[in-house]
C-alpha cells in the first residue's frame, strides 16, 4: 500500500495533534506511561486509519481487522486514537486513572468496547492474537498485535512466536516496539537488532527491520500480504518528539509538571512532529 505526499503530510499532523492530546491526558490525571506511547504512536496510527478495515473505523463487524496492545502500558496512544475516532468522548469525569474513569491505567474491554483485549499482564496480547488470528482464517479477517522489546523476556511470548509458524498462521502481523527500555532501564533481551531478526527468520517468519516513526515503511511492510507470518521490528525512540524525553527512561511512567507539560506543546507546536 502507497500513500501520498498529501496522506503523509496529513499523518504527520496527526501524529503531532495526538502527542497533545496525550499531554492534555496526563495534565488532567495522574502519572502514565508517555514514553513507551509516544514511541509506538505512529505505528497504531497507521494501523487504524490505514491499514486495518481500509481504514474506516469498524468495531462491530465480525469480519473486522483486530488489533492486540499486547503492551498494554502504551495505554494513553490507544487512548487518544479511539477518542479521536470518535469512539467516544472525553467527560469531565473521565480523568486518567481516577476512579470510575474509562481512562485507566492499562486498557479495559470493560471499560471501552472498542478495545478487542484487556491487556497490561505482559505477555499475554500474543497468545490471544494467536487464536484471533486462527479464527480469522475461517472469518477473513487480519490480526495485528503490538509487542514491547521488553516484552520478550515472558516466556509465553516465545511459546505463542514457536507456535504461529507451525500453525501456518498467515494473517497475523506481529510489530515490536523496539525502543530499547523497559521500566527498569535498558532493555535486558538481545540487544543486537540484527540478531533479533535472525532469531525470527530462523522461526520461519517474514521478518523486516523499519524505521519505527517512518509511516511510508510503517504501512507498506504491515500491508503485505505474505504466505508466512510476519514480524515488523520498528526501530523507535522511547518519547519520540519531545527532545527532553527522547531516549530519557525517566520518562517510562512519570506524572509530568506543569512546566514539562507546557514545554512539550510549545515544541510538539512549533516541529510539527
Amino acid at each position: 500500500m502507497n500513500i501520498t505526499t498529501e496522506e503523509l503530510k496529513e499523518l504527520k499532523k496527526l501524529s503531532s495533534k495526538l502527542r497533545i492530546d496525550i499531554l492534555e491526558l496526563l495534565e488532567r490525571g495522574g502519572s502514565g506511561h508517555i514514553g513507551g506511547s509516544f514511541s509506538c504512536l505512529e505505528i497504531l496510527i497507521s494501523l487504524y486509519y490505514k491499514i486495518m478495515n481500509k481504514g474506516i473505523p469498524n468495531f462491530t463487524n465480525k469480519k473486522r481487522d483486530r488489533f492486540i496492545l499486547s503492551k498494554g502500558h502504551a495505554e494513553l496512544a490507544m487512548y487518544v486514537i479511539l477518542q479521536d475516532l470518535g469512539c467516544f468522548s472525553r467527560k469531565e469525569k473521565d480523568v486518567l486513572k481516577a476512579y470510575n474513569s474509562k481512562f485507566q491505567g492499562h486498557p479495559n474491554k470493560e471499560w471501552i468496547k472498542e478495545i478487542e483485549f484487556s491487556t497490561g499482564s505482559l505477555g499475554q496480547g500474543i497468545s490471544f492474537a494467536l487464536g484471533q488470528a486462527i479464527c480469522g482464517r475461517e472469518d477473513g479477517f487480519d490480526v495485528y498485535t503490538l509487542l514491547g522489546d521488553g516484552e520478550l523476556q515472558e516466556g509465553q511470548v516465545w511459546e505463542a512466536i514457536i507456535a504461529i509458524p507451525r500453525l501456518n498462521i498467515n494473517n497475523l502481523t506481529i510489530i515490536i516496539d523496539y525502543n530499547k527500555y523497559q521500566l527498569e532501564g535498558e532493555t535486558l533481551t538481545i540487544k543486537n537488532i540484527e540478531n533479533l531478526k535472525q532469531i525470527f527468520e530462523a522461526w520461519g517468519y517474514y521478518t523486516k527491520i523499519i524505521n519505527g516513526h517512518d509511516y511510508e515503511s510503517i504501512i507498506r511492510e504491515c500491508s503485505l500480504k505474505l504466505e508466512k507470518p510476519k514480524v515488523i521490528i520498528a526501530d523507535t525512540i522511547k518519547g519520540k518528539g519531545v527532545s527532553f524525553m527522547e531516549n530519557n527512561n525517566e520518562y517510562h511512567g512519570k506524572q509530568l509538571s506543569k512546566k514539562e507539560i507546557s514545554l512539550a506543546k510549545k515544541e510538539l507546536v512549533d516541529k510539527g512532529v
